[in-house]
């Protein structure tokens, strides 16, 4: 099996900046940042009036779909399963996040513990500057622990 069949690219303006999954319904804030609208929404339901990606105050919480990237997604997603690979596996394919990702990862960690602690983790093993990033990130592990400790994460510390 050649490389090119073991890895799909997945453009990353198809991906939500706050969880890096491939957005199901993309939706801009006024800022012109595009989220999926489930992760955008939990980020203004829990009292957030900021643009998560540059921390911006939003004068409106008006959620636009972004119809002609919803297009693009779908007509990629397509092109993936012509190929015959499951365009369920490629939503849940993990991608090396950037450091400015693994933060706002950690920061949001309660949204999608599972997801977001397999993104983490991806990016330590990636390489020592990444694991020494996260040693020295400020309450990375005091978030991860608490995290544990939480009845309703379903992880539990053995």
């Amino acid at each position: 099996m050649a490389r090119d069949d073991l890895y799909i690219v997945v453009p990353s303006s198809f991906r939500c900046p706050i969880l890096l999954d491939v957005m199901k319904s993309p939706v801009s804030l006024c800022t012109g940042v595009t989220y999926d609208r489930a992760s955008i929404q939990r980020w203004l339901d829990s009292g957030n009036n900021t643009c998560p990606a540059t921390m911006q105050v939003l004068e409106s919480k008006d959620l636009i779909l972004n119809r002609n990237l919803q297009r693009l997604i779908q007509i990629w997603l397509d092109s993936v399963a012509c190929r015959q690979l499951d365009a369920e596996s490629v939503r849940n394919s993990v991608v090396v996040p950037s450091q400015n990702q693994v933060k706002l990862l950690v920061k949001h960690l309660d949204i999608n513990c599972f997801l977001s602690l397999t993104k983490i983790i991806c990016f330590a093993r990636e390489s020592e500057e990444n694991r020494e990033f996260l040693a020295k990130m400020d309450r990375f592990f005091s978030k991860v622990l608490d995290l544990m400790r939480n009845a309703k994460s379903g992880i539990k510390i053995v």
